[in-house]
């Protein structure tokens, strides 16, 4: 990444767009936020990171029939990368995906909670987070402004970006409304290009990615609803993810051309807000399509909504067992493929019972742990057509 030519750029973005720029804060602010790809950290994470966090090698990558890989590795398109957001693994899942499959790679917005110390500072905006301070995006025009400029600077020297449209993790289990902040500075971006007399680029490619994890790290944190883990200790989650086995899915799906999807668009300042929004709902739309859908949700989702319609902690595992097999039925006329990590019905079940989910007497299931279960139901609800969107 051309660092020096990044920064001064922005800064003139910034200056033609800002009200009252103040250049010498400006650039301040902009050195202590913009990522600094170091390629001797990259290289280590790239060799190294299974050794220091031993669940990064059991990731399972895919890729849509159409997503045309080869294609990606080598486009002179300015590339954004959405995302669905579930846990503070999710950056470091797929950054160290982008180098082992040689994708172009993005700087990605991270929280400024996350940039706790110099140390943290370092490695994040090594590995190609950009400290973003959304309450300064909310309330600071200025900040915006500056903000706005450095993502156009980064989009016109076709180095990718990497968002998380959601804002937060989703605690609740279900995919959350796609914000149009940052989508909106990329969509401005792409317009005024479209209609320069001299464009800088000519095109922009959304990659969905579809994030989905058989046990979220902080699952029992979000049932218990406490919200100071979205200061996120980064490293108890990696050392707690570190000793579980699971599996984590990434798959890729085909890329939304902005060229392709307005072409026919006269751009206006006062409406980007509206298309922006619904633009954002169509890319969450495509990464909700794109999510795997995990057998071990079905499970969950069988055995919470039999508990829901009985009225009863008390399950016969038979009746559980054809719930999910109807489940999976339906997921896959939907043309929804359903990904397994487990050999049989009676290995999940099992599994739920080592974890005391649930607890397993004879050809009964009882269930301990309603909340959980409700998490992962809401997850595969929200990913496939049987219930909230």
């Amino acid at each position: 990444m051309r660092f020096k030519q990044i920064v001064k750029e922005t800064l003139d973005h910034y200056v033609e767009n800002a009200d009252s720029p103040h250049i010498t804060n400006a650039r301040d602010t902009l050195i202590d936020m913009a990522a600094r790809h170091r390629k001797p950290w990259l290289y280590a994470v790239s060799k190294f990171y299974g050794q220091f966090y031993p669940a990064m090698n059991n990731v399972v990558f895919s890729t849509d029939i159409d997503a045309d890989i080869a294609s990606l590795r080598t486009s002179r398109t300015p590339i954004v990368y959405v995302a669905n957001h579930v846990s503070n693994l999710d950056s470091l899942v797929l950054v160290t995906q982008f180098l082992e499959h040689d994708l172009p790679y993005p700087v990605f917005v991270a929280g400024k909670n996350l940039f706790t110390n110099w140390i943290s500072s370092l490695r994040l905006k090594s590995a190609g987070a950009f400290k973003f301070d959304a309450a300064s995006w909310s309330k600071d025009p200025d900040y915006k402004t500056l903000a706005n400029s450095y993502f156009q600077a980064l989009l016109e020297n076709d180095v990718p970006l990497m968002v998380f449209p959601e804002g937060t993790r989703s605690r609740a289990g279900n995919l959350k409304v796609f914000k149009e902040g940052v989508l909106s500075t990329v969509l401005d971006t792409f317009f005024k290009n479209k209609i320069s007399d001299d464009p800088t680029i000519d095109d922009i490619l959304f990659v969905p990615l579809g994030l989905a994890y058989a046990k979220v790290p902080e699952d029992a944190v979000y049932v218990r609803g406490l919200s100071k883990s979205e200061k996120g200790d980064l490293m108890s989650d990696f050392s707690e993810k570190s000793v579980v086995p699971d599996p984590i899915y990434l798959h890729v799906g085909a890329p939304v051309s902005a060229k392709e999807m307005f072409k026919d668009y006269v751009p206006e300042e006062s409406n980007l807000i509206h298309v922006a929004r619904d633009f954002a709902a169509y890319l969450r739309l495509q990464v909700r399509l794109n999510v795997p859908v995990l057998e071990s949700d079905v499970v969950k989702h069988a055995i919470h909504s039999l508990a829901e319609e009985h009225g009863t902690d008390t399950l016969d595992e038979q009746t559980v067992a054809e719930r999910t097999a109807q489940l999976i039925h339906m997921a896959t006329s939907n043309k929804q493929y359903v990904r397994s990590h487990k050999t049989k019905f009676s290995d999940y079940i099992s599994r739920l019972h080592d974890s005391h989910i649930v607890r397993r007497d004879k050809k009964r299931l009882v269930v301990k742990q309603k909340g959980l279960l409700k998490y992962y139901s809401t997850r595969f609800k929200s990913i496939t057509h049987t219930g909230t969107t």
